[in-house]
């Protein structure tokens, strides 16, 4: 049934007692493990386990029935907390880390340590996020209105024309699109994108892009044989020029995420189903690609590539790489365990590439580093053609200004998601604005890697959104949206 009371897709107590419920066994589960396998240092992490899971309880004990699954402060919850700062991390709360490939010479009890430390300082952002959210008073927000979107498949098509071109062009600069399917295994700096520019890399992913807009336009279109082809075409030469698995994965996790939006309404039985089906296959790939990815090393062609881990193999392969940038790799813990006696804070330097993300390299050659890089180079010690790694929310916010800096950070982030909240409640949920909500939900967040991601996702959807349906057709303040039972249409095709 569709919602009348959320435009978040209606979380009912069953559903929140469920999936308290679980998080509470995976805890209790994780406890038996430690107290099974007897690992002493273990018991600080299980300790900050505890506390992280009782935080990120908090908003669904103290639910309110205007937010609802995809509502912000509940997504992060159960995105950012729960799968990735938990289940991602289970690991490191049952047997704990061995070492760490930017720590050498650290050993398991003080790894431990970091691992309570960064769970904590987690908690303390989630905090402080919810604050920042119930702090910020009610947003003064525009409400838009765009017309049916005309001859869009047409449109799709040109749009495919222009992203395969710019696959061709990076071909063309690697010595064809096998070279370019290999580039994975050359350092960042010898890759097409660092070439010849990393615009021609999100021309590539600008089809995908144009298909959730579709999607988000049109959902009923799921069901077409021409938005499926297009769809699979962009996953397709999006891996060719990026070799990013997530790159392959998070669109569709993005399409169905449009889905229930559209439809303000999820069928709990078939998404569970649906969720073990896509996680099995997406930890599968994970492990294939991952694997294609380390013979990539060296290779002269496809033909030398030799993909043997079968179903099975690539998918323990999948759940070691998954688990294995959580922790092993991890930027945060990298990062407390080196600032400020090795490497000093910041200071606010990585926050600084920022406001000049749309000026391209090219033309600002001594460009402010974002956080991957800086972490790259000063943590990680692989110098400054080195690849990044992802600092986190936490991570970087500690190595600008220490413990006040997690908490300042994600309070100003919390009142960000509290516009965002407004803005697409107050726009009705429209198909416009479910694009550049879902892109933003995933996408934007408190650290300056994340927010270049946002950046290439949001400007080339908004560009397509009015490719689509041309410009806003009226733009007025918003009202008061809070009678939402009379602000909502009950049929998806009644959403423009």
């Amino acid at each position: 049934m569709v919602s009348n009371v959320t435009a978040f897709v209606p979380l009912t107590r069953q559903h929140r007692v469920l999936i308290l419920l679980g998080l509470g066994l995976l805890v209790a589960g994780m406890g038996l493990a430690n107290a099974a396998i007897g690992h002493a240092n273990q018991l600080l992490p299980f300790l900050a386990l505890f506390v992280l899971a009782s935080v990120l309880a908090a908003p669904l004990l103290f639910y309110k029935s205007r937010w609802g699954l995809f509502h912000p402060l509940i997504f992060w919850v159960l995105w950012f907390g729960i799968f990735h700062e938990i289940i991602r991390k289970i690991p490191q709360f049952t047997v704990g880390l061995d070492r760490h490939i930017a720590l050498p010479g650290v050993g398991e009890a003080e790894l431990a340590r970091l691992v309570a430390y960064g769970v904590l300082l987690t908690a303390l952002g989630f905090v402080a996020m919810y604050f920042g959210y119930m702090a910020s008073p009610r947003p003064k927000v525009l409400k838009l209105t765009f017309a049916q979107p005309k001859y869009l498949v047409l449109k799709i098509t040109a749009v495919a024309v222009f992203s395969t071109f710019s696959l061709l062009v990076l071909a063309n600069e690697m010595g064809g699109i096998d070279r370019l399917a290999l580039q994975r295994g050359l350092r960042s700096d010898m890759r097409a994108g660092a070439i010849l520019g990393g615009h021609w890399t999100v021309a590539v992913g600008v089809l995908k892009t144009a298909c959730l807009v579709w999607l988000a336009l049109r959902p009923d279109d799921w069901k077409r044989i021409v938005f499926i082809c297009f769809f699979l075409f962009a996953l397709l030469i999006g891996f060719i020029a990026t070799g990013s698995r997530g790159g392959l994965i998070m669109p569709v996790v993005l399409a169905g995420v449009i889905l229930a939006l559209r439809y303000r309404k999820i069928r709990l039985g078939r998404s569970m189903v649906v969720g073990i089906v896509v996680g099995i296959f997406g930890l599968i790939a994970l492990g294939v690609l991952g694997e294609f990815r380390s013979q990539s090393r060296g290779a002269e062609g496809l033909g030398d590539i030799q993909l043997e881990l079968g179903l099975v193999g690539g998918a323990e392969q999948g759940l070691d790489s998954l688990t294995g940038y959580a922790g092993r790799s991890s930027g945060l813990y990298a990062i407390l365990g080196r600032v400020p006696n090795q490497v000093d804070y910041l200071y606010g330097r990585s926050y600084l590439a920022i406001p000049a993300a749309p000026i391209p390299s090219r033309l600002w050659e001594d460009k402010p580093m974002a956080g991957g890089r800086l972490t790259g180079w000063l943590i990680f010690d692989r110098g400054m053609a080195g690849g990044g790694v992802p600092p986190g929310n936490i991570g970087e916010a500690y190595w600008n200004f220490g413990v006040l800096g997690v908490i300042l950070v994600m309070f100003l982030f919390g009142i960000v998601l509290r516009w965002l909240a407004a803005f697409y409640e107050a726009n009705n949920g429209a198909g416009w604005v479910v694009i550049i909500y879902v892109v933003s939900l995933f996408s934007l967040q408190p650290n300056s890697v994340s927010f270049y991601s946002w950046l290439h996702a949001i400007v080339p959807a908004i560009v397509l959104l009015v490719f689509f349906s041309g410009l806003p057709q009226s733009v007025k303040r918003a009202g008061n949206y809070g009678n939402i039972k009379n602000q909502f249409p009950h049929n998806s095709r009644d959403l423009n």
